[in-house]
């Protein structure tokens, strides 16, 4: 298994939430409401709400705002990730008829590698682990020297 446990310049730390049903639908795990509240999904929804003086309260609100503005949402993505472009995009998206056509960041370059690595530093970027429970952790640097 491997976890990202630290932030990066992407500004994301992974993090895996279950919501646990049964067959008859009986919730079997929720996460703990302060885990909630400081995950980055609220944070990058509260940081939505500031910029657009909106009240969004919750997932669905602000899946319904993306939709109906996808320009907006999708910039703020790009912002709250604190993506770093090489070229930076003529405009954030560019409708077509088909879904599957739009254009997302047309005419945006940007290393991946970069992005995800943020600045080398000390700080621990994996954490990894065996079948025999032995963990091997790998800073920012370490994951820079190999790239």
């Amino acid at each position: 298994m491997v976890y990202l446990i630290s932030e990066n310049s992407v500004g994301i730390t992974l993090t895996l939430e279950f919501i646990r049903m049964t067959q008859d639908h009986q919730v079997l795990w929720t996460p703990n409401p302060d885990n909630v509240q400081n995950s980055h999904m609220c944070k990058f929804m509260r940081s939505i709400n500031q910029i657009y003086s909106l009240n969004l309260i919750d997932y669905s609100a602000m899946q319904q705002w993306s939709i109906q503005y996808p320009s907006d949402f999708w910039k703020q993505v790009a912002c709250y990730c604190n993506l770093h472009w090489r070229t930076p995009p003529t405009t954030i998206v560019e409708p077509r008829k088909a879904l599957w056509e739009t254009q997302w960041f047309p005419g945006a370059q940007l290393n991946m590698a970069e992005n995800l690595l943020g600045k080398p530093s000390d700080a621990i970027a994996i954490v990894s682990c065996n079948e025999r429970g032995e963990k091997h952790h790998f800073s920012f640097a370490e994951l820079h020297n190999h790239v």
